[in-house]
């Protein structure tokens, strides 16, 4: 007879990722629709506004030195 050394797996199922991280499948679905919207938000909104609050504090006239 020949035995193997492969450990059997259990009867209960692993768990998924969102129970993993403790949270609901509705919730990931969510965040996954709503990312691409703060992306676009952040980079066509926040960003310009963040640059010219960091523009503001240089004396520059926009032309050369």
């Amino acid at each position: 007879m020949i035995t193997s050394d492969k450990p059997t797996r259990s009867s209960t199922p692993s768990q998924s990722i969102t129970q993993k991280m403790g949270i609901s499948r509705e919730a990931m679905l969510g965040w996954l629709f709503v990312l691409p919207a703060l992306a676009l938000y952040a980079v066509f909104v926040l960003f310009p506004i963040l640059q010219s609050v960091r523009y503001s504090f240089f004396n520059w006239n926009g032309i050369g030195e």
